[in-house]
């Protein structure tokens, strides 16, 4: 958990640049196939997924929980994961970036707080930090 909460403080922080211009690609029913999610290596089911476009290409950001924690009514995750992926010409995906975290034993759960993040040009933080 410690290793995702900075990303959640940069989320939204990352929430700009993003063109009225740019078309989301997620119409792409492809994306959500299990073949294509397998051969991207993503393994944990899809809680929510996020499409974007700018100058430096099309992107897809998948954010996967394995919802097996009960709390009360609400289902919470024992591990997360999150992958950013460039969507490339030929409709293949490459990887950009991941993250993965578990709960520890002591811990109720964990999730995406999706409802408070807007995605819109993630990509930014990544290529920054490669320079």
């Amino acid at each position: 958990m410690k290793y995702l909460l900075p990303l959640f403080f940069l989320l939204p922080a990352l929430a700009f640049g993003q063109g009225k211009d740019s078309k989301a690609t997620c119409a792409d029913a492809r994306l959500l196939q299990a073949e294509t999610l397998k051969k991207s290596g993503i393994l944990l089911p899809v809680f929510k997924h996020y499409c974007y476009g700018d100058q430096s290409g099309n992107y897809a950001l998948y954010l996967t929980e394995k919802q097996d924690v009960k709390q009360g009514e609400d289902k919470l995750s024992s591990a997360v994961e999150a992958h950013l992926l460039k969507i490339e010409t030929d409709k293949s995906l490459s990887s950009i970036a991941s993250i993965r975290d578990k709960a520890n034993a002591e811990e109720a759960g964990m999730e995406f707080w999706s409802k408070l993040t807007e995605i819109s040009d993630i990509d930014l933080l990544v290529y920054r930090r490669r320079l």
